[in-house]
């Protein structure tokens, strides 16, 4: 979706609360990326809110990423809508919300993210590189995941929907 091969995130439609602490994380050092850090550090109070509520409005566009094949994707769904609980891994839906689209300000969207962004964003809260999450959850769940379940739930979650279809007995 939109810059999906770069593995730079999607932000239309983010929270607007979560893309404030985002951009305050990369200021003060919490999340580490060279890019983002550096224009992060000079902005104001007023132009953090600026920019969060001005990408919180934004419509996402795109289309979802070619599903894997084979075990991955069925492993990248177990992981995603059920989780590994023998690992200690939960699904991603229990924490980002049905269809994975998100809950309030601490538990982003993943749908609409590429499987590039989604992987390196598992592999930073493992390696520790990626801070600010709730208690700590996110780097407990990345350390718990082999290399392996981490590329399937990313290329399975990027080839979600924007929006979940909806499972309906439609009447006529």
């Amino acid at each position: 979706m939109g810059n999906a091969a770069a593995g730079y995130p999607r932000l239309a439609g983010l929270p607007k609360n979560y893309l404030a602490d985002q951009l305050r994380y990369f200021a003060d050092g919490t999340r580490n990326n060279a890019i983002m850090s550096g224009m992060a550090k000079p902005l104001t109070a007023m132009q953090v809110t600026a920019l969060a509520t001005y990408y919180s409005k934004l419509k996402p566009s795109g289309k979802p990423a070619l599903m894997p094949t084979g075990t991955a994707a069925a492993a990248g769904e177990r992981l995603a809508l059920r989780g590994d609980w023998d690992k200690g891994i939960p699904a991603c839906i229990r924490c980002h919300g049905p269809g994975a689209i998100g809950v309030g300000a601490n538990f982003p969207p993943l749908v609409g993210q590429s499987a590039a962004y989604i992987e390196a964003q598992i592999k930073a809260w493992k390696e520790g590189s990626r801070r600010g999450d709730p208690l700590g959850m996110m780097h407990t769940v990345a350390l718990r995941m082999t290399d392996a379940q981490t590329q399937d739930v990313a290329q399975w979650l990027a080839a979600q929907p924007l929006v979940p279809t909806k499972t309906s007995s439609a009447t006529h």
